[in-house]
Parts: C-alpha cells; structure tokens; sequence
C-alpha cells in the first residue's frame, strides 16, 4: 500500500507534480518530520537550490539523517512549478 502526500504541509495550489507517493511507514514518518517548521524550510529550500544536471535521481535531506529520493525529471518538473508560483 502507498500514500500519496503533497510535498508542502498546506500547498496554495494542489497540483499533481507536487505529489509523492510513500510506503504507509514511510508516509506517516515524512508529515512527522514535515511538520517541524525548520525542517520543512530546509526540505523545500533543497528542492528548489539542487542542481539536477547529469542525474538520474536524486536524494533531497528531510531532516538529518532522512531523504527521499526523486527521479531527476520529476524534481526538475517541481522546481520550475515552483518558479512559476506567485511569491507570497
């Protein structure tokens, strides 16, 4: 079974691309982690600032010891949905 989380706690737009799907175990480990202000800052300040080139995938930090991994297409989608979002 898996569970479908969007990346931010409470996104402005509900957009597909800025979905992840995790194991149930996994799922409810990253809205626990997601749920700490400086952890969640730090997790969408790395989607946006990692460079993608010359990857298949790639490992964004949520917290110290945790990451997930996205394909390098799917992170490349979410940066520039988040280049294109109205700053708030």
């Amino acid at each position: 079974m898996i569970e479908v989380n969007n990346i931010e706690v409470k996104p402005k737009y509900f957009l597909p691309k800025l979905r992840i799907a995790l194991c149930l175990e996994c799922s409810k480990h990253f809205e626990s982690l997601r749920s700490k202000d400086t952890i969640r800052t730090s997790f969408i300040n790395e989607i946006k600032s990692t460079s993608i080139e010359n990857q298949d995938t790639v490992n964004i930090h949520i917290g110290d010891d945790e990451t997930i991994t996205f394909t390098a297409k799917h992170l490349a989608e979410i940066q520039e949905i988040f280049n294109q979002m109205p700053k708030q």
